[in-house]
This record gives structure tokens, C-alpha cells and sequence, in this order.
């Protein structure tokens, strides 16, 4: 046990969840964290345009218990920030650990599936005391229809429920992505329009963004994102 000063506690000691359709610029906004970057991934393999970037690391995993392997062992003490890309290509290889020649899962299997992932999840959480650690997650737009009538039009990770009733309240930082239009006056037509990419982190009335973990949280969207724009005033 130590005990320290709380202005002694590094900023970067966070878990960052980082979520939006495919192609809205996840993996581009994920390689400006601080290097050495260590990207797990879990199924996508979709990381060439950033080949160049310098600093960045990549492992392939093939199935659930590479993950928890890597995630216990002493590997991931060289590097300043580990990527779990994504919860999907996670649930996936849970689903497969489990299936073993199955036709349907059963409830039990269900059972032990949510548990192994809240129990990777749990990991990333304890790992991020230590060192970045960020979640890489699609999104869905949850509704009444859903079967939930507590939530109407809330966009958040696509996950089962376990999975992001845990992801959610342990998230230090959430950060939604999307493509962006800017129009401007001058233009001739819509299809001159400039298409970018963009972040949301404050609060907002259906995206679940997260800033707890910064002293000032930027308002609206930020263009082009990086760690640097939103990281800059970290508690």
C-alpha cells in the first residue's frame, strides 16, 4: 500500500472508452495517445493508415484467452497507453470460447460469457491505475423498443447489457466520433461541403460522453481530434 499526495496522482491514469460507426476516424484519434501505444486487436485488423505512425505496437489476437494472457502478464508494463480494439471483435471471441461446436448457447453459457468479459474489462480498469488504457467500442442507438423503457433514443456502446453496465460508470473519459459536415455561405452546393471528423465529450442529451476525468471539458465538437485537444486540462 502507498500512501501519497493527491496532486502526486499521474493525470493520465484513466480509462478512456472511444466509440462511433466504422470509419469516423477511431483508430486515426487512438494512434496521437502517448507513446509507446500498444493496440490489442480483437478481429477488426484494420490499422494499415496508421502503419507510419511511429511509436505504435500491434498484436492480433486469436482468441479470448491470448487477451487475458497479455493482460495479466508483464508485457504491457513497456508501453504508456494499451487499445482493447474492439468490444465486439471481445464479445465474439467470448461467444467462440464458448460455442465449441454448438448450434445455440445456452443461458448458462451466456452466464459465463458476460462474466468473462466484465471480468477483461475489470482488468483494463485496474490496468488504467497505472497507464492509459482505452476501449474501443461501435455504437448502437438504444430506444423503448429495445425492451428497455428506461432508455428513449440514448446512443452508447453497442455491447450486451452486462458488458456496458460495467463499461459505463467505470469509464473515466467517453468519447463519441462521428463524421461532421461544415457548411459555409460561400459554398455552391451541399456537395462542396467539407466532411471531417469529430468529437463529442461533454455532456450531452442522448450521446453517452464522459469528462469526468478532465478540469475543463470542451464544449461542442471537436474537429480532427487528438489527445492533445482533449486531454490538455486532465484533473
Amino acid at each position: 500500500m502507498k500512501i501519497q499526495k493527491i496532486s502526486d496522482v499521474s493525470a493520465t491514469n484513466m480509462l478512456v472508452t472511444v466509440y462511433g460507426d466504422s470509419g469516423v476516424g477511431k483508430t486515426k484519434f487512438i494512434s496521437t495517445f502517448p507513446k509507446p501505444l500498444l493496440l490489442i486487436d480483437c478481429g477488426d485488423r484494420k490499422y494499415s493508415h496508421i502503419k507510419d505512425v511511429k511509436g505504435v505496437y500491434v498484436v492480433d489476437i486469436e482468441n479470448l484467452s491470448e487477451v487475458t494472457k497479455l493482460l495479466k502478464g508483464d508485457e504491457i508494463e513497456k508501453f504508456e497507453t494499451i487499445v482493447l480494439d474492439n468490444l465486439s471483435g471481445l464479445m465474439n471471441l467470448a461467444k467462440e470460447h464458448h460455442a465449441k461446436g454448438k448450434k445455440q448457447l445456452t443461458m448458462q453459457d451466456w452466464g459465463n460469457i458476460n462474466f468473462l468479459l466484465t471480468d477483461i474489462v475489470a482488468l483494463a480498469k485496474e490496468i488504467s491505475k497505472k497507464r492509459n488504457f482505452v476501449l474501443v467500442a461501435h455504437k448502437k442507438v438504444y430506444t423503448a423498443a429495445d425492451g428497455d423503457d428506461s432508455v428513449i433514443d440514448a446512443i452508447t456502446i453497442n455491447s450486451n447489457p452486462a458488458l456496458r453496465n460495467w463499461v459505463e460508470p467505470n469509464t473515466n473519459v467517453a468519447i463519441y466520433l462521428s463524421k461532421y459536415v461544415k457548411y459555409s455561405d460561400d459554398l455552391d452546393s451541399e456537395d462542396d461541403a467539407e466532411v471531417s471528423f469529430g468529437a463529442i465529450v461533454g455532456p450531452h442529451p442522448y450521446y453517452w460522453t464522459n469528462g469526468q476525468g478532465l478540469e475543463v471539458v470542451p464544449k461542442g465538437v471537436i474537429y480532427d481530434p487528438t489527445y492533445e485537444k482533449i486531454f490538455k486540462n486532465k484533473k
